[in-house]
């Protein structure tokens, strides 16, 4: 059974967003704003659409899919809050229909200032339509825009697909295992 009223109480989004007006992808299907509460729904189904698949390959009971995925996606929640109390979280849209989310919080780091992109995620159905590239595009635009040194995130090493769209968008990685760590330099 899935409990929202523990994960209810805590505020989301923490933040309304500055990120979100900068971002403007070149496709004018395609908006990025801030996450409402009106998104909740949205955002568990593309939790599940990302991580459904995993558990169910346990195999697993549908009943304890879900279970599992309602507490993973708490999980994350919870996590970024407690990691990242100022990121800023967005929803993709693309022909005035919720795709996508992408998670960017601002670091300070040794030669200026970073976005470390968190999260990024599109549904199964949208994907392979340039969407993603779009909107990493248009973030990085922003970033630039407003001073920003790099662009970092992580990325699973088994995850080949979003390796070869970062390394295509002229991310580096720094180190591996099973987190592979990449940066693009913007400045």
């Amino acid at each position: 059974m899935t409990n929202v009223t523990a994960d209810a109480a805590a505020p989301f989004p923490p933040t309304a967003g500055t990120l979100a007006g900068l971002i403007v992808p070149a496709n004018p299907t395609t908006t990025v704003r801030a996450v409402t509460f009106a998104d909740e729904s949205f955002l568990r189904a593309l939790f599940a659409d990302e991580r459904g698949a995993e558990f169910r390959s346990m195999g697993l009971s549908e009943a304890m899919v879900a279970v599992m995925l309602d507490q993973q996606f708490r999980a994350q929640r919870a996590g970024y809050r407690q990691t990242s109390p100022q990121a800023e979280y967005l929803l993709i849209e693309h022909a005035a229909a919720p795709v996508g989310r992408l998670t960017v919080v601002a670091l300070a780091h040794g030669s200026g200032s970073a976005l470390h992109i968190l999260d990024v995620a599109v549904l199964t159905v949208a994907r392979r339509r340039g969407i993603g590239t779009d909107v990493l595009t248009s973030l990085e635009r922003a970033a630039r825009k407003i001073g920003t040194a790099q662009l970092a995130l992580s990325v699973l090493h088994s995850n080949e697909h979003a390796i070869r769209l970062y390394e295509r968008l002229g991310f580096l990685p720094t180190h591996g295992g099973l987190q592979i760590a990449m940066v693009k330099r913007l400045a």
